[in-house]
């Protein structure tokens, strides 16, 4: 009962704004005003959209039971008018006839409404037998089928017009002109003997008035329906029983009796099509504005899905705090760059492989489980994956600048090109166009607010991270994953970490690549090139942090490094079940790590 509620078109006012004066109107009612005319026709008020008109058009009717209940007691008062308004003797079977019809097609749309009685129809509520079943998708499909609801409609109308015009039709035109004649000749009042006339329009316009309640039937269609049965009435009047027309009471002084009954006939035509088509402009703006809210449901989704997708590509090629920084103060040849001070680098090598046999899929598997290692660093001190170089992975920590209190991120580009002339001490800025527009004056990082164990967390962080790469690449060998088991070449990491400063930054205007630069970067890469297999290659200060955290290391050596030249290196040690060695105060040798044996015994054979 609510939803049907909700359908019946009552309680909404539209107000006539017929040479209603434009600056008299709200600007909300003028948008609303010219948005439907936009979307539909002015005559008959139809959708310019095919689609728009047909979905209108297929939308349920849950009145349509109500409709029918109407159309029964208008067959009930045409019987009644006919049983106390005809002279002669009539036969009523066909307007009895006529009649169950009609109570019949009011039974089948209300069955399922009296079989639920305020229940849900769900498989529990379902009827038991054939028939009740039958019956209740019948219901259904008069209140959702246009193809069932619109000819049923159209056939009840016409249905309760013939019991209207019944009387008319069954009459012996004969008798009733001899009938006429003879009253004319003895100057008496003409006797109809078969029908009295205005009783017959009154009925006619009785069925007209249906129009008024049936909303599921589009206007269109019912227009040319109540013209129809207009012209069939019209024809009775002036072409069949015009004699029996002309000589009944008339409505107004002057005017013909058939013209009268023409006129009474047409205006209340007139006012249902006026009604209609005013009830016709609100379901329909109604339905325009939900279908509007629903297309811009709709949209916003897809905008909120594509804008989630783009944040996610966003974050695959950029960083995150790079990323915001792009979505709102970069300009398209603007170079975007960012000094850091204290960041771990590492350098992870795939060797001890046969890459031409390998081939990329055994590349994209294991890079896919460093990215899956990758997820698990993405806290405080955030490891970010900079670049796949071959077979080789980069990555990077402390590169977060929200570790580091940045607020040139949330801060956008001033209106004012004075005040952007004078850039902020941050790590994040952008390289000026020309010298004109910006100062050119390099600027470091304000100082930080973190401690320097704080710092050193980033080398710490990275360490593991490692340590856990050379462990999946000990699973993927003892698996035989990739490669044969009974193979030699069955792939090693060589790894390499450094820590200093760097800078970074955005190179390129189309699919931007964020890249790290400077000496920590090349120190971490020489250590990856000098480094040993299934071992972490670490610089000397890079060791003393990891010493401070009780990680022993084990002193290699001086090593040469391309542009710097001999510089001391470390490996760290680790046990046979890859873990950390700690810093033994009473034993100092080197037997329990095995990298660091590892190393000595290639030592002792290259002496």
């Amino acid at each position: 009962m609510i939803l049907e509620v909700e359908h019946m078109p009552l309680n909404r006012v539209q107000a006539c704004k017929i040479r209603r004066p434009l600056h008299r109107m709200a600007k909300k009612d003028i948008n609303e005003e010219y948005r439907f005319h936009l979307e539909s026709y002015y005559l008959f008020t139809t959708f310019r959209s095919w689609k728009m008109e047909w979905s209108f058009s297929k939308m349920r009717d849950l009145l349509m039971k109500y409709s029918l209940g109407m159309m029964v007691l208008a067959g009930a008062t045409i019987i009644a008018m006919n049983l106390l308004h005809t002279k002669a003797a009539m036969d009523y079977t066909m307007l009895f006839g006529l009649f169950l019809l009609i109570l019949l097609a009011l039974l089948l749309a209300s069955y399922k409404k009296l079989w639920l009685r305020g229940r849900r129809l769900t498989p529990m509520t379902q009827p038991s037998t054939f028939l009740s079943r039958w019956l209740i998708k019948i219901s259904n499909l008069i209140e959702m089928s246009v193809f069932v609801r619109v000819p049923l409609g159209i056939v009840v109308l016409f249905m309760l017009y013939i019991m209207s015009s019944a009387s008319v039709l069954s009459c012996d035109i004969a008798r009733l002109e001899l009938q006429i004649i003879d009253s004319e000749l003895h100057n008496l009042k003409p006797q109809m003997i078969c029908f009295m006339p205005w009783p017959v329009t009154y009925a006619v316009i009785i069925v007209l008035s249906l129009m008024l309640v049936i909303i599921g039937i589009p206007l269109i269609i019912k227009l040319t329906v109540g013209l129809a049965i207009v012209g069939c009435h019209m024809i009775t009047v002036y072409a069949y029983y015009g004699f029996a027309f002309e000589r009944s009471e008339t409505t107004n002084v002057g005017m013909t009796s058939s013209l009268a009954h023409s006129w009474y006939l047409i205006a209340f035509f007139i006012m249902v099509v006026v009604r209609e088509g005013n009830l016709n402009y609100i379901l329909k703006a109604s339905y325009l504005y939900l279908y509007m809210s629903l297309c811009f449901e709709k949209k916003h989704k897809q905008t909120k899905v594509k804008t989630r997708t783009i944040k996610i590509i966003m974050a695959n090629i950029l960083p995150t705090h790079v990323a915001e920084v792009f979505k709102v103060r970069r300009r398209s040849d603007q170079l975007y760059y960012e000094n850091f001070s204290h960041v771990a680098v590492m350098f992870a090598t795939i060797e001890n492989y046969e890459a031409d046999h390998s081939g990329l899929r055994a590349l994209h598997e294991m890079i896919c489980y460093f990215d899956e290692l990758l997820l698990n660093y993405q806290t405080w001190y955030k490891i970010e994956k900079i670049k796949v170089m071959g077979w080789t992975y980069l990555a990077a920590c402390g590169l977060d600048v929200d570790h580091y209190t940045d607020l040139a991120v949330s801060v956008p580009i001033s209106a004012n090109p004075e005040a952007d002339k004078v850039q902020k001490s941050t790590s994040v800025r952008f390289a000026p166009m020309d010298d004109d527009d910006y100062d050119t004056k390099s600027r470091e990082r304000l100082p930080s607010q973190a401690t320097i164990n704080e710092t050193d967390n980033t080398v710490l962080v990275m360490t593991e991270f490692a340590l856990n790469l050379l462990r999946i690449m000990r699973d993927i060998q003892s698996k035989g994953i990739f490669f044969e088991k009974d193979s030699k070449l069955t792939g090693s990491l060589k790894i390499g970490i450094a820590h200093g400063p760097v800078m970074a930054g955005v190179v390129g205007l189309s699919k931007p690549h964020y890249d790290i630069w400077g000496h920590t970067v090349n120190m971490a890469s020489r250590m990856t090139s000098t480094g040993v297999l299934d071992g972490i290659h670490v610089t000397d200060s890079t060791s003393n942090i990891l010493q401070d955290f009780n990680i022993r290391c084990t002193f290699r050596g001086m090593t040469f490094v391309k542009g710097v030249g001999q510089v001391p290196t470390y490996l760290v040690d680790l046990d046979e079940n890859l873990h950390f060695q700690h810093i033994s105060r009473n034993n100092d040798s080197h037997m329990g790590s095995i990298v660091s044996v590892q190393w000595l015994d290639e030592k002792r054979a290259e002496k």
